[in-house]
């Protein structure tokens, strides 16, 4: 499964061959990604799968060079202590994740913060549910299987 996502290539001419032609918006040099370190809950589902995954803005730089099979990220696991069997991860407008066991006490409910990093990243035995919304905040539930 690919987990070292290369930027595209490209050509600083641009398909006309002298550069006119075209507006970039994204930098001359694209930065490698990380299929192991989402920023969106999409990714995130593709970081379970990485055969979906693709380079984009979807996820965080490389910062093992593209060497995968040394990088620690992909033995890495993160545990949540005494969790109960459903938890639910929310998505701040600022970009953080946050959990709770509380989905109706919105941002008022006992939070804590996690890490797009360690959400990727967190013990097997969690099942992700699908994107929902309600009147706070994005969210997704994860349980126990």
């Amino acid at each position: 499964m690919p987990i070292f996502l290369p930027g595209p290539n490209v050509d600083p001419k641009g398909p006309d061959g002298q550069g006119r032609n075209r507006l970039r918006v994204d930098a001359i040099e694209p930065t490698a990604r990380c299929a192991l370190r989402p920023r969106t809950f999409a990714a995130l589902r593709e970081s379970q799968n990485t055969v979906l995954a693709q380079w984009g803005g979807h996820f965080a730089p490389c910062t093992g060079s593209g060497q995968c099979t040394g990088c620690s990220r992909a033995k890495r696991q993160f545990r949540i202590d005494d969790a109960p069997d459903e938890l639910f991860v929310r998505l701040h407008a600022e970009g953080t994740v946050h959990y709770t066991a509380d989905l109706a006490g919105g941002w008022n409910a006992d939070i804590f913060l996690i890490d797009w990093d360690d959400l990727a990243a967190l013990e097997s035995g969690w099942r992700l549910g699908r994107l929902q919304r309600d009147e706070h905040s994005q969210f997704i539930a994860i349980s126990r299987t």
